[in-house]
């Protein structure tokens, strides 16, 4: 019986579990078994070899039981470590990001090997039919590219797998006119009005409006953005999307509102702007989101489906047909570039459509001089039948 050569050491082995091969190699004097997904034993060579040449160059990392959860720590680390402002916190104290919890539901207890180009593929086509967006989609599919880095940063990986983004549609250009808000107010729940109030009038956004307390807050806690100095009549916001402070005037309307809340609020000693009473009519909670809320009172008011952030342009085109200053207005509304801040004052809504309208038709109604040529077409230019 001739005796089976031995293989050299170190170089692996393959074997068939069913149709697919998998291969064996050791790390550091530890087997590792996975595999190669191939039902080609050539294309299953080239794939232990890859491996291989990993463990000869010290970059093998064994991802076997590395899952989805750890990528999303990392994550949550990331952003309390650069004390991103968009992060927010549960009733818990737990972290939470739309973005990361539109993964959740899809991502939840996988592998972070079984994540492929498909598997993404197959994330896009769940999110449409639940009626995503692109741009959303893409919110989230960057959320879980830097997850994936920062795990290869910290030597969890060694690749990623390749993302590739949506087209996504132009800036939207939502915007509330006068008579629309004025619908919108009539409909709204008591806990919301204050609320919408702040964002229509001075154009905070939704976390700076979420975050407000009625005294100045510590500096170290993570829910709180600002707070309503009612004495001075200015809203202070301390922790901004640009990282400045600004100040927000307290405008005449606002201030009966602010201060039947406030005595609402003092009843029930909570330091928060942004709360609702609960059902025993003893506790209170502090709001972190009330999209469902708002957009079921859009739809009541006849506005359609609207978002929160449409406030936020109103007022700043507001300011502008108000004769507020660009540079008053900028600081205001926090923006640091013109081109930004254009993007939200430039909106050209229908009334000013049809204003524009009947100026040019004023413009043109006037005869044209005598001899001008209209640009007809003559006999000779038309094409032969």
């Amino acid at each position: 019986m001739i005796a089976k050569p031995k293989r050299p050491v170190g170089s692996g082995s393959l074997y068939l579990r069913g149709s697919i091969w998998w291969c064996k190699f050791h790390d550091h004097g530890r087997a590792i078994r996975v595999s190669t997904e191939e039902t080609n034993r050539g294309d299953a060579q080239k794939f232990l070899t890859k491996k291989l040449a990993e463990v000869a160059s010290d970059e093998y990392r064994d991802t076997r039981k590395l899952r989805y959860e750890t990528l999303v720590r990392l994550y949550y680390r990331d952003y309390e470590v650069k004390k991103r402002k968009s992060l927010r916190f549960d009733k818990k104290g737990n972290p939470y990001l739309d973005k990361v919890n539109r993964l959740e539901k899809f991502f939840r207890m996988r592998l972070v090997n079984s994540i492929k180009k498909h598997t993404l593929v197959e994330y896009i086509l769940d999110q449409r039919k639940q009626g995503l967006s692109d741009a959303s989609i893409n919110r989230s599919l960057a959320a879980l590219k830097h997850m994936f880095k920062l795990a290869q940063a910290d030597e969890m990986l060694v690749k990623i797998p390749k993302f590739e983004m949506l087209a996504e549609n132009p800036p939207r250009q939502g915007c509330l006119r006068r008579e629309d808000y004025a619908k919108l107010a009539a409909v709204l729940p008591k806990e919301l009005q204050l609320p919408t109030a702040i964002a229509w009038y001075t154009g905070a956004r939704l976390g700076e409006v979420l975050g407000l307390q009625w005294t100045a807050p510590p500096e170290d806690e993570p829910n709180a953005h600002g707070w309503i100095d009612r004495k001075a009549g200015v809203i202070h916001l301390l922790r901004t999307k640009s990282g400045q402070p600004r100040d927000l005037p307290l405008l005449a309307p606002l201030r009966p509102m602010v201060a039947e809340r406030a005595l609402l609020a003092e009843r029930f000693k909570c330091p928060y702007v942004c709360f609702r009473v609960n059902r025993d009519k003893r506790t209170y909670e502090h709001m972190q989101s009330f999209r469902k809320a708002f957009t079921h009172a859009c739809e009541k008011a006849g506005l359609g489906k609207r978002l929160f952030h449409d406030l936020r342009r109103s007022a700043i085109k507001c300011m502008i047909d108000s004769g507020v200053s660009q540079t008053q207005a900028m600081r205001i509304s926090g923006h640091r570039t013109v081109s930004t801040f254009r993007r939200y004052s430039d909106i050209f809504n229908e009334s000013e459509m049809a204003a524009a309208a009947k100026k040019l038709e004023a413009f043109h109604a006037e005869p044209l001089p005598v001899g001008t040529d209209l640009g007809t077409i003559d006999d000779e230019d038309l094409p032969i039948q």
